[in-house]
């Protein structure tokens, strides 16, 4: 296995991602500061534990920073890494205060690998989700090293779900964890068919546990305050679209406006806002306003004044990292992707108490299936769809209530993976004498 992946998947893979950084933006800021990025190493306290989490991007470090937090609350001097693939998460977690220090890992050379390891030196190891590095592990595991997986999954390529090849490897890899912590029974079932029966734990996201204290704190600290619109007005929040969103959304939304009584405003959050994007999209629209000036007139307006001048203008969030209190204004939601890929996140709207609707592509989404099995979540092929939802949840006030009342308890019932992963950790660390 390690002669196969290390001697002709990845110089592969090398080579292709050579060849692409040249067309991917982002690959290439990756690609050219990942060194630069362990300038922050190189001084790294030995006085303290230092535990290091990696994540792909910025989704995926959402599900460690409950448990980061926990850990920064029983452990106040505990030293915390992160280290990203993608410069999403690098940039966008930049200014989070309970992160010491921040990198990118590098590619998965063994050479590579021994280096940023030994830079680090962590007594312990966390990775989130599918984010997986063969020899990264492997360098941890010779240096006995803790390695635990949180939010762990099954594949959702089918190949890689079921092919001989693709089961063999997976199962290799994840024998390198000390532990490994899914979401679901479903996802535990899969590793325990591979073979891993005794270090594999079922739990749930531990973005709920995030989620849930959002939701807690949202009532004393809106992100945008209720006075800014009319008592009687619904808001719909668009969270995380795509351009093939944007088609069916903004017709349904016109065609509801026009057949209905209702006042209806929309928040439009895009899962890439980009200067490119955001122009496409306000072209699309008629009265709109940016959430960046907005928050700068709130600084300097009273509520009453800045209210009849957005009046009748949906807001167009123009800036990353807000999403999830966004939620908190809505009365009902509709979660981008599923005309693509597959569905962003559900869970933020969900722990919201919102109804959902979103396009047809569940699959990569357990929690998506999971509240269309619960009648909270609405998949629709068109706009005609789109429409006839919108119309139900502007109309009849108590399904809608209803709905938002399933999804929220789903989130709040399903909570507190953290703690449980939490204490693991401490009990590891305990057991091999680094903490008393």
């Amino acid at each position: 296995m390690d002669f196969f992946y290390n001697y002709i998947f990845l110089p592969i893979a090398l080579l292709f991602v050579k060849y692409l950084k040249k067309y991917n933006k982002k690959l290439l800021i990756r690609e050219s500061n990942v060194f630069k990025s362990w300038e922050n190493l190189k001084d790294l306290p030995d006085n303290k534990i230092r535990i290091w989490f990696h994540a792909a991007s910025m989704g995926e470090f959402e599900q460690a920073k409950p448990v980061i937090e926990l850990l920064k609350k029983e452990l106040p001097d505990i030293f915390i890494i992160a280290s990203f693939f993608s410069p999403s998460g690098f940039n966008s977690q930049q200014n989070y205060k309970l992160i010491d220090r921040i990198c990118y890992i590098p590619l998965d050379k063994k050479q590579w690998a021994k280096q940023f390891i030994n830079l680090i030196r962590p007594n312990f190891a966390v990775f989130v989700r599918y984010e997986i590095w063969r020899n990264h592990l492997l360098e941890l595991k010779a240096q006995h090293i803790p390695i635990y997986l949180i939010n762990a999954t099954k594949p959702s390529n089918k190949f890689f779900a079921h092919s001989f090849i693709a089961r063999r490897f997976i199962k290799s890899n994840m024998h390198l964890f000390n532990r490994i912590f899914t979401i679901g029974e479903s996802h535990s079932n899969y590793f325990v068919k591979l073979g891993l029966r005794y270090n594999v734990h079922t739990l749930s996201d531990t973005r709920f546990d995030r989620i849930c204290k959002f939701v807690k704190e949202s009532g004393n600290f809106p992100i945008i305050p209720k006075l800014l619109f009319d008592e009687n007005e619904l808001i719909l929040v668009a969270g995380s679209i795509w351009e093939q969103d944007e088609d069916i959304l903004i017709p349904a939304i016109q065609k509801v406006k026009k057949d209905l009584n209702v006042k209806l405003r929309t928040i439009y959050v895009l899962h890439e806002p980009t200067k490119e994007n955001i122009e496409r999209l306000t072209n699309k629209l008629g009265n709109y306003v940016l959430f960046s000036k907005l928050a700068s007139h709130l600084k300097t307006q009273s509520c009453h004044i800045l209210s009849e001048q957005i009046k009748d203008s949906d807001i167009v969030v123009d800036s990353i990292g807000y999403l999830l209190r966004l939620y908190g204004v809505g009365n009902f939601a509709y979660i981008g992707g599923a005309f693509g890929e597959g569905v962003h996140s559900v869970t933020e709207a969900a722990g919201y108490g919102l109804p959902i609707a979103t396009g047809p592509n569940l699959t990569k989404s357990t929690d998506a299936q999971i509240l269309k099995q619960m009648s909270v979540l609405a998949s629709v092929k068109n706009a005609n769809n789109l429409e006839r939802w919108i119309k139900q949840m502007c109309i009849n006030t108590s399904l809608r209530l209803e709905t938002g009342i399933k999804a929220k308890d789903y989130i709040f019932q399903s909570a507190g993976s953290s703690k449980i992963i939490v204490r693991r950790i401490l009990h590891k660390l305990k057991r091999r004498g680094i903490i008393s």
